[in-house]
């Protein structure tokens, strides 16, 4: 075996020897913190970018290294390990493994096809709603690997309706039915059967008595069977669950891993240690950078396969009778589920309990039923750990007087099996980074490199993150990204007397902005992995959902983002961080309006500007 073979297929281990010793140089010429410090994060950076080693266990270096280099103390760095956002994190995540145990999920997105319809546009309206949906309240692994089957059967009963009905209506087809074949089995009476109490709540006729051809057949006439159409609905709506679970993970806090980064970076900036970013208040802006970027998202999508015409004048694809078969294969997957049990019941429950402790915990608009509580002693990990603790005294059935023990709503062998501990390692490490970076002083020193963006429009400067954001993202995890940029950003801002939330929140919406290449995020693994997609297909789709998602980022960030936040103010922890480095002292003043895209921000500070 030649060298160059050899080092190919060894190359993690020589990467993983050559990057210390290509460093070491930091540790001997200076020996400054700030070196150290560079030493560690270099290492870290490249290990996460290649992923010589899995990203936890890369995460666990700093954990060792920060104590050894005389950064920061072991009790410190084992104190941002298990923190209050971690904690959120295992409690938000067990009661996520409750719903799935239930398979409360599936019994929610089977019933909302069926209310939002069947046709091909509402099919593919209902993945991405209901895709998006579910990923803000589970992870989006889980969401997609949930919806992936579901995809697959409505594509197979839609071919089975057309190709079914292609003999009736004396047309061509490429499927094993010919048109000169009889119909040999006369289509049958369909009852809509409603799930929940058994009865028949809608009877119709499949086969029109006077043998008239209702409007959609005459369109169905128009048209043969093409397989490319159908690779095309399989591919776009395979597309579509990926999408959508990336997208939808910005609605909520605990939707998709950097938004919890943000949230513990902007509270370790300020001065109370809790920081204006909430459960409830991220949702002003996640919620509506969410629906936006999903309708945009769908009637791409939709122009894709039905054409620009069909989509704005909502132009029928599919006869009627396509439509009831169609349901009748939706119908039989729901009733497949039974009734709802006992066991979906006390999870829903205390799902939706959970989700009202976090919005009424502190609202913004009123005193929230924290303020009856010491300030800073209660955070969102509190209601979260007090629901997960809820699930385990719950019974899973419902209660006899049989001596028997009953089992609990959530087992625990279970949900830790499930569990992704190294979500927990990759925000220890990253936090262990950033609190390091800030103490040995390198965080200053990277600031005073990006200072020439003062010189930029914010609306520009903020264009150029979130498109480089979106590009890198692609090749690492976004989790990683936001990690090492965020704490990064936010010492800019506040050099430059700005909201750090103006840099921070549009890069890490744009960090789930991830559509081009399967190792970019786990949802886009397993659709590929499905073989309906083709690398090249998934980079050009891609590609314009990037511009597509760097564009809406940007749009919602620039106005909904100024009113969620009042990004044209600087918070008072600013100012007092920036009177203690000396960097500036009073009270900024901003000229602003709410369409921030189309204008610079001026910021008056004794007698100094910056555009």
């Amino acid at each position: 075996m030649s060298l160059t073979a050899s080092l190919r297929r060894n190359w993690r281990g020589c990467l993983l020897c050559v990057t210390p010793i290509a460093l070491s140089s930091l540790l001997f010429t200076s020996g400054s913190q700030i070196s150290k410090c560079t030493f560690m994060m270099g290492i870290c950076t490249v290990y996460w970018v290649t992923e010589a080693l899995p990203l936890p266990v890369t995460a666990l270096l700093p954990l060792v290294m920060a104590p050894m280099l005389g950064v920061l103390t072991s009790d410190e760095v084992c104190g941002i390990f298990f923190s209050d956002l971690n904690m959120l994190v295992i409690g938000a995540v067990f009661v996520a493994s409750a719903v799935e145990e239930s398979n409360l999920h599936r019994r929610i997105a089977l019933r909302l096809m069926l209310l939002i319809g069947v046709q091909p546009k509402r099919l593919l309206l209902s993945i991405v709603s209901i895709t998006s949906f579910l990923s803000m309240w589970i992870a989006n692994t889980v969401a997609t690997s949930m919806m992936s089957p579901i995809v697959q059967t409505l594509i197979a009963g839609q071919l089975e309706a057309r190709r079914s009905i292609a003999p009736a209506l004396g047309r061509k087809s490429n499927s094993d039915v010919t048109d000169t074949e009889p119909e040999t089995e006369e289509l049958k009476t369909l009852s809509i059967i409603d799930g929940d109490n058994g009865h028949a709540i809608e009877t119709m006729d499949k086969h029109n008595s006077d043998g008239l051809k209702d409007e959609g057949d005459e369109l169905m006439m128009k048209n043969d069977i093409e397989d490319g159409e159908w690779k095309d609905m399989r591919k776009i709506f395979n597309l579509a669950v990926c999408y959508s679970a990336n997208i939808g993970g910005i609605g909520t806090l605990l939707g998709t891993p950097p938004n919890l980064v943000l949230a513990k970076t902007v509270g370790d900036f300020a001065s109370d240690g809790i920081g204006p970013i909430t459960y409830a208040s991220w949702m002003k802006f996640g919620m509506p950078t969410t629906l936006f970027s999903l309708t945009i998202a769908y009637l791409w999508m939709s122009v894709s396969i039905f054409g620009f015409k069909n989509t704005i004048l909502c132009k029928r694809t599919t006869s009627k009778r396509e439509d009831r078969l169609m349901r009748k294969v939706l119908l039989k997957e729901y009733e497949g589920l039974g009734a709802m049990s006992f066991h979906e019941k006390v999870v829903l429950s205390h799902f939706v309990i959970l989700l009202l402790l976090f919005f009424t915990r502190d609202p913004g608009f009123i005193a929230g039923w924290a303020s009856f509580f010491p300030k800073k002693y209660v955070k969102d990990s509190i209601p979260a750990i007090l629901i997960l603790c809820s699930l385990f005294v719950w019974p899973k059935h419902r209660p006899t007087y049989s001596p028997t023990p009953q089992e609990a709503a959530i087992n625990w062998k279970t949900a830790a099996l499930k569990f992704p501990w190294g979500i927990l390692l990759l925000f220890g490490g990253g936090y262990t980074l950033a609190q390091a970076s800030k103490t040995s002083g390198l965080s200053d020193v990277l600031v005073d490199y990006l200072s020439f963006v003062s010189t930029l429009p914010p609306w520009l400067t903020v264009l150029i993150l979130s498109s480089l954001t979106c590009v890198i993202t692609e090749i690492t995890s976004n989790t990683v990204i936001t990690i090492i940029t965020l704490p990064i950003l936010g010492n800019l801002a506040m050099k430059f007397q700005v909201n750090p939330l103006v840099y921070m929140l549009p890069v890490t919406a744009a960090a789930s902005m991830a559509f081009m290449l399967p190792v970019a995020t786990p949802p886009n693994a397993m659709i590929y992995s499905l073989g309906d997609v083709k690398m090249t297909e998934m980079i050009k789709s891609g590609f314009a959902m990037n511009i597509l998602g760097i564009i809406s980022i940007n749009l919602v960030s620039n106005t909904v983002g100024y009113w969620a936040f009042s990004l044209d103010t600087v918070p008072s922890w600013v100012l007092q961080l920036d009177d203690v480095t000396g960097n500036g002292t009073g009270p900024p003043m901003i000229n602003s309006t709410i369409f921030k895209a189309f204008e610079n921000v001026t910021i008056a500070t004794n007698g100094s500007t910056f555009i």
